[in-house]
């Protein structure tokens, strides 16, 4: 089971973003739908995101399985160079979105 949260920052971000993009919330939930096909369905594990619209950006190799990534997402309406990142955290079954800007 696959448990979602948010950082303090990740809120406020997204209440902002929420005023100059409509369809944000419709588009996050896609967004939550291939992380988990990308990261927990064995048969597409890694095979859904394009390498070029996600990107790890550090593993925590300590007794823990941190992973640090961003990825694109994408907003109908909007160029490709104006779509939000989204920054979150994996930790086994835990994803905690962090922050996202445009």
């Amino acid at each position: 089971m696959i448990t979602w949260s948010q950082h303090n920052t990740y809120s406020r971000e997204l209440k902002t973003l929420r005023k100059t993009t409509r369809s944000i919330e419709e588009d996050i939930e896609k967004v939550k739908r291939l992380l988990v096909a990308h990261f927990y369905t064995e048969q597409t594990k890694g095979s859904v995101i394009n390498p070029g619209k996600i990107h790890r950006i550090t593993v925590d190799n300590d007794a823990t399985s941190r992973e640090l990534w961003k990825v694109e997402v994408i907003v109908s309406g909007l160029k490709p160079n104006l779509w939000p990142r989204l920054w979150f955290m994996i930790d086994g079954e835990t994803i905690t979105f962090l922050a996202i800007a445009s």
